[in-house]
């Protein structure tokens, strides 16, 4: 008698594992609205973001601008996610006439997108070179100034009596066995010398380390800047049918 109960117990049991529901047609609905609102979260979300970084403008900033535009356009995907739900829309759903007017002007909006990052990609390019510009600047005034630094250790060697040299050759090179007021001069000229020529190598490479890295941003967000305009423009031509439905 109890085995003949176990069977039926078990099942039940599956039973209650295999049930399920159909969603139907207001769920549906409901669930493409959600879609457009997120989208519209996603937008509002994404263009206070610009505002922080546009406010306060430095426009005469080359590195402040080449910042800002690198940052827009790596971020630039989750406007064009934001676009792509809003205008996610389905057969025989309906769509009120103000937010038809809504539509129309995010569609007309994606246009002067793909414009800005079109132009974003000239801009980039030229605010590169004034900051390679300024860089090399910076460089050739530091190399300047070792060299005049340089000059006048030189001249103030010339200058020394032989205790003072000796005593500052001692300190940088803690050598005791000086035959001449001359050797002592070249020891001491060639360790300046030698420690100018290194000075001037690191400067030099940190110069095409900042020159590399300046190169391989930049050409990621022009390269981004020219993908995110097509893409942008595309998007522009797929929702004309929000452009074209007069209300």
């Amino acid at each position: 008698m109890l085995k003949n109960l176990i069977p039926n117990v078990s099942n039940q049991k599956n039973n209650r594992k295999t049930k399920s529901i159909l969603t139907n047609e207001s769920i549906e609905h409901q669930s493409y609205a959600f879609v457009s609102l997120v989208g519209y979260v996603i937008l509002g979300l994404i263009f206070f973001d610009y505002i922080h970084l546009l406010i306060p403008p430095q426009l005469f900033n080359p590195n402040w601008e080449i910042e800002t535009i690198g940052r827009i356009i790596e971020s630039i995907w989750i406007l064009l996610l934001g676009f792509m739900l809003i205008f996610f829309r389905t057969q025989q759903r309906k769509i009120k006439l103000g937010e038809l007017r809504i539509l129309s002007f995010l569609s007309w909006m994606t246009l002067m997108i793909a414009i800005a990052c079109f132009l974003a990609a000239p801009l980039l390019i030229s605010n590169a070179i004034r900051i390679n510009q300024t860089n090399k600047a910076q460089i050739n005034a530091q190399l300047t100034s070792q060299t005049t630094q340089v000059e006048k250790v030189f001249t103030q060697i010339n200058q020394a009596s032989e205790q003072e040299l000796s005593a500052v050759l001692k300190n940088n090179q803690n050598q005791n066995s000086i035959d001449s007021t001359k050797e002592i001069k070249q020891q001491l000229i060639d360790v300046i010398q030698q420690k100018k020529q290194t000075a001037s190598e690191q400067l030099n490479q940190s110069l095409k380390s900042k020159q590399v890295k300046l190169f391989k941003t930049t050409f990621k967000w022009v390269l981004g800047a020219i993908i995110s305009g097509i893409a942008f423009v595309t998007v522009w031509r797929y929702t004309s049918w929000a452009r074209n439905i007069k209300v």
